[in-house]
């Protein structure tokens, strides 16, 4: 009976040291070929690898992913066969990533896709080298192995300045004139005022030449002028003599016919009269 239990543990034991000792040399990803040209935004590359010591028939779930040498700080897009996916957002969808089966000594092969997308809010936008490696998940997303990483150079793409449009100014528009005004220039101004000074001198001269031939005719001939300066004045007032004596005479008039009518009419009677006392000394 003894017997039979010790056989019993043994083979349990050798079996779970079997089944564990399986599971435990499983070895990690293996990157065999991967990027060796610098990876740009929206570029896709291809990296090969090989893994072993799984689960025979499995399936599994594979990873591409960039980070900072030293961080698990990942960005990097893994195609799946129809659609990129980056694990974004939060909480990861594992069944997303490229799902591989292993063959019947749990191993597999093959090519795996990524890029990096312009929309990846993890990656910081910085050019430089960085970490490229893959992450094996079992179907439901647990027991994650991860590859040793290779170096590979990501080129940012350089930030162009924007330039903020350029405000337009309203050009102001004058409504149109039948009238065209011309501003004169300085030199025209200054010309026009030589011109009238001119003329204005010219006008002076000409008064000052008409009085001295005005003071000449007077000291040339005093028996019609007179020998003083007043001569000259005097036949400048003569109009104004004529008017003033124009006006007293049109004022007199309504006296002198209103004079004339009594004269008239005296002058009637006292005819009448006188003719009149000589009939009557005849009819006596």
């Amino acid at each position: 009976m003894v017997c039979i239990q010790r056989l019993v543990t043994l083979t349990l034991v050798l079996s779970l040291l079997f089944f564990w000792g399986k599971a435990c040399f499983a070895s990690a990803p293996s990157i065999l070929i991967y990027p060796q040209n610098p990876v740009s935004f929206e570029s896709q590359f291809e990296v090969s690898a090989t893994m072993s010591g799984m689960s025979a028939q499995s399936i599994y779930r594979l990873r591409l992913v960039f980070s900072k040498p030293g961080t698990t700080s990942y960005f990097g897009s893994t195609f799946n066969g129809e659609n990129w996916y980056d694990g974004l957002p939060s909480p990861i969808n594992y069944s997303n990533f490229l799902t591989i089966t292993t063959d019947n000594n749990g191993v597999w092969f093959g090519q795996i896709q990524g890029k990096i997308e312009s929309s990846d809010k993890n990656f910081s936008g910085e050019s430089g080298n960085y970490d490229l490696k893959i992450g094996r998940y079992t179907q439901n997303g647990s027991s994650a192995t991860w590859s040793s990483p290779v170096s590979v150079l990501v080129n940012a793409p350089s930030l162009t300045p924007t330039n903020s449009p350029t405000p337009k100014v309203p050009t102001p528009t004058h409504a149109a004139s039948s009238v065209d005004v011309k501003i004169p220039t300085p030199t025209e101004i200054i010309q026009e005022d030589n011109i009238n000074e001119t003329d204005s001198n010219e006008n002076n001269n000409e008064i000052a030449n008409n009085q001295s031939n005005l003071d000449e005719i007077a000291s040339d001939s005093p028996e019609v002028l007179g020998t003083s300066s007043s001569a000259v004045s005097s036949i400048f007032s003569l109009p104004k003599e004529k008017e003033m004596v124009k006006d007293e005479s049109e004022k007199r008039m309504p006296l002198l016919f209103f004079l004339g009518g009594i004269m008239l009419f005296a002058g009637g009677g006292s005819f009448f009269f006188f003719k009149k006392l000589k009939k009557n000394p005849e009819s006596q």
